[in-house]
């Protein structure tokens, strides 16, 4: 493996998540893919809790509060269909890509990551107005999944 790419896996419970990112720059818009029961799905793209725009209490929660409010559920799934994030996060031939994936129902992803390092997955596509949170997504910060039923 050169010191110029490298390539990062991650398998969790049946999700898995790769991307590949040039050394000092970590990865871009597109480069990952969200991939479920062996498929790939769509890019993933990572986006911090912080780009999200919601009030500070909100900000500060994590995905382990994520999973059992549904207030909180509701915030970033709304956030996360903001015209305006997704403009700021995806390039001009990602958002051509999602209108081109219209008949197949495929969106794209964000990775959201939260201030302790834990993460949720919100899918995105033209058939809803918000985000969607990807049920069984929702991850510790050091990787390991959280249940979504209390």
């Amino acid at each position: 493996m050169s010191n110029r790419s490298r390539w990062c896996c991650l398998a969790l419970a049946g999700f898995l998540v790769a991307h590949t990112a040039i050394a000092g720059e970590g990865p871009r818009p597109g480069d990952a893919q969200y991939v479920k029961g062996g498929h790939s799905i769509g890019p993933l793209i990572e986006v911090p809790v912080d780009k999200l725009g919601l009030n500070p209490d909100a900000r500060e929660r994590t995905a382990h509060q994520f999973v059992r409010d549904k207030n909180l559920q509701g915030m970033v799934a709304t956030a996360a269909g903001s015209s305006d994030l997704i403009m700021a996060v995806t390039t001009p031939e990602e958002r051509r890509a999602l209108v081109d994936r219209r008949s197949s129902s495929e969106g794209f992803f964000f990775n959201v990551v939260f201030h302790d390092g834990s993460s949720v997955v919100i899918r995105l596509d033209l058939d809803h107005a918000n985000g969607r949170y990807e049920r069984g997504s929702a991850r510790s910060a050091t990787g390991v999944e959280l249940a979504d039923e209390v």
